[in-house]
């Protein structure tokens, strides 16, 4: 085991879980988690004076841990629980996690079989009550399970099973941390079904749960919820291998550049807004009208719960609110009423999200049933993804044609909210193409202004 020589090699200075199971796994870390049984601060010194750095101290004072970070390298000095190494590792999570390496003795402590529950590519809880005293780790389970790709051992799912309304009591930003480290790994799908199996996907997102009884049109094969599941798992195919989809990978990948998580997060909710729409005709159809803004305003208050950046919140909104736009956009192309200033506005109003929107779009018709083969939907959404790489990005680069000065100078306007939408429809005219020139852009507006009214 190759070790950083910044860490002293005495009595009572441990390398503690994950680092552990890293290591173990072949992984060599660049996070170190060190315990240590006296006082932390004058180690976190040596260490920081070892490396030439400093030592950052990090959370509140009854839970102080001391940081380190030299390069590449960051060390986290915290006190052993329990004030032993075995009473620490009791306290743990998971047996993967409950290791320790004594740095003096150069030898693993693994009083829970953890390095056989590695081997066996297992997720198993160290003691029942260790999910009392911190209920977060009903879902570090799942996120656990997710990164690491381990099967969750059934008796601890029968405990999780057990705790599930205990999840209530989690401060919502500790719970958007574990669920995003989830849905940030490659394939978390199943694991979101094993929450669902055990009653802890409804527990954290009960908006879910009225999905389950919700029986849609012809042009589904499931349920809400089982589309919703099924359009989350076409997502994650499409996130992990982005170019078979888009071909081209060379020219287009840095513009498919989405997310993982935030957009997962999307597919989850899109339809929550679907229940409490649903309609059904004399003919016995069902419709789900507007469902796309109630979700998106429903799905408003999740990200609240959850404390969701402004950011964050600003990109769950418009994604879930505009996810059928694509599908307007394809019925009026195969109407033959599709114009391209109709797909300028549409790419203007979604940019920079334009390819998240798209890939949401296409993983939501895959959803929608048992076997599903490309489509000239898909199709439609590659050429859109074309459009916007090719032309509309390159073309929105470049310098407006005329600005709020030409409007004064030029054509004697008085400043006023006019000239916000007088901008903007000269770039959607320059951007679809019919408009070159600052000597044009200026024609334009005279001629907008006059058939309309306007000076």
């Amino acid at each position: 085991m190759i070790l950083p020589e910044l860490i002293p090699k005495e009595p009572g200075i441990y390398l503690v879980g994950g680092t552990v199971r890293d290591i173990l796994m072949g992984k060599q870390p660049t996070d170190y988690d060190v315990a240590v049984q006296s006082p932390c601060e004058p180690l976190a010194q040596r260490i920081a004076q070892n490396a030439g750095s400093r030592v950052i101290p990090v959370g509140k004072p009854n839970l102080r841990v001391y940081r380190v970070v030299s390069g590449e390298l960051s060390f986290d000095v915290a006190p052993l629980e329990g004030g032993s190494i075995q009473k620490d590792l009791k306290r743990r999570d998971f047996t993967v996690n409950a290791l320790a390496w004594d740095l003096c003795r150069n030898r693993l402590i693994d009083i829970f079989d953890g390095r056989q529950d590695i081997q066996e590519r297992r997720i198993r809880m160290v003691l029942p009550e260790n999910f009392l005293s911190d209920p977060l780790r009903l879902l570090r389970a799942f996120r656990f399970g997710a990164a690491l790709q381990f099967l969750i051992e059934p008796a601890t799912k029968t405990e999780i099973r057990k705790h599930t309304d205990k999840i209530a009591g989690v401060a919502g930003e500790r719970i958007r941390d574990e669920l995003m480290k989830m849905l940030a790994c490659d394939k978390c799908d199943s694991y979101l079904q094993e929450m669902d199996s055990v009653g802890l996907l409804t527990k954290i997102f009960p908006e879910l749960e009225p999905l389950k009884s919700c029986q849609q049109n012809k042009h589904h094969d499931f349920d809400g919820f089982k589309h919703t599941m099924a359009a989350f798992s076409c997502a994650e195919k499409i996130l992990a291998g982005p170019d078979a989809l888009f071909k081209e990978p060379a020219e287009l990948r840095e513009h498919i550049k989405p997310e993982p998580a935030r957009l997962k997060l999307c597919l989850l909710l899109h339809d929550i807004g679907k229940p409490a729409c649903r309609t059904q005709d004399e003919e016995g159809n069902i419709h789900f009208y507007r469902h796309e803004a109630l979700g998106a305003d429903i799905a408003r208050a999740v990200s609240q719960r959850l404390k969701l950046s402004n950011n964050h919140r600003t990109y769950t909104d418009f994604i879930i609110r505009n996810h059928l736009k694509p599908l307007h956009l394809f019925n009026a192309h195969q109407n033959q009423q599709l114009t391209r200033r109709a797909i300028i506005r549409f790419l203007i109003k979604s940019h920079p999200l334009t390819v998240d929107l798209l890939i949401h779009a296409i993983a939501d018709a895959r959803g929608k049933k048992t076997f599903q083969s490309p489509t000239a939907f898909e199709q439609f959404c590659r050429q859109l993804v074309h459009v916007y790489a090719f032309d509309f990005q390159r073309k929105s680069k470049s310098p407006p044609l005329i600005t709020g000065h030409d409007l004064i100078n030029e054509l004697r306007l008085t400043p006023s909210s006019l000239f916000s939408e007088l901008l903007s429809r000269v770039e959607e005219e320059r951007l679809a193409g019919g408009l070159q020139n600052r000597a044009e852009a200026l024609e334009w507006i005279k001629k907008f202004i006059g058939s309309n009214n306007l000076s």
